[in-house]
């Protein structure tokens, strides 16, 4: 492996829009962080078991259209507050494409701009770098451990390395903190100074605040 594909490149738009869910037992509501036209972010009120099953009724905010569809739990975790990915299944995907297509007509200075930041292959040995970081208490644990390891100056190479046995989760972070702007890249050749810049001493290892 020479390079680390992108496994989240469908588009996303960062809108809260009005969802109402259920899943076994459990019903509540509350605002998407992000949808797609393959799932979406949403609150959650409490841990929930990846792979369950959820119904899930989305409203534009705009145009009001309904989108019906069932979906499994990709990740579930607490931050601020508990917050679950949702995987609509494949009998959800074409009226979800659907629904996706007008609320993005509808919101278009939402889309994600990952694909512009973020490309689709990683070289290894890109090392990375802290960027606008939130407060520690809203990340995951695989986040968390990502943005230590930027503030460290890590390659990619060593990151797959130090994270492998949770790396299926990781790589989503990774390409998700890029796309925030949480991190960064650093793909010059080491030992290479940015042009105009003098080569200086190095400086101490940044930690990013609240992950000492």
């Amino acid at each position: 492996m020479r390079a680390i594909a992108n496994p989240r490149k469908a588009l996303r738009l960062r809108l809260a829009c009005p969802v109402t869910l259920a899943c076994r037992e459990l019903r509540w509501s509350g605002d998407t962080r992000d949808v797609s036209p393959a799932g979406c972010c949403v609150p959650a009120p409490g841990p929930l078991q990846v792979g369950d099953l959820v119904h899930a009724l989305l409203v534009c905010p705009t145009s009001r259209r309904r989108l019906v569809v069932k979906a499994t739990v990709a990740w579930c975790t607490q931050g601020t507050a508990w917050r679950a990915g949702l995987s609509f299944q494949p009998e959800s995907r074409t009226a979800a494409g659907s629904w996706f297509d007008e609320v993005a007509a509808r919101h278009l200075q939402h889309l994600y701009e990952t694909e512009e930041r973020v490309p689709d292959l990683l070289p290894l040995s890109a090392r990375l770098q802290v960027g606008q970081a939130p407060a520690a208490s809203v990340l995951r644990e695989e986040e968390a451990a990502l943005l230590r390891l930027a503030g460290q100056g890590a390659t990619l190479q060593a990151v797959v390395g130090r994270l492998a046995g949770t790396w299926t989760r990781s790589q989503r972070s990774l390409f998700t903190m890029l796309g925030n702007g949480w991190i960064t890249l650093d793909q010059r050749p080491t030992g290479e100074e940015p042009a105009g810049h003098a080569s200086q001493e190095p400086g101490p290892t940044r930690t990013p605040t609240g992950l000492a």
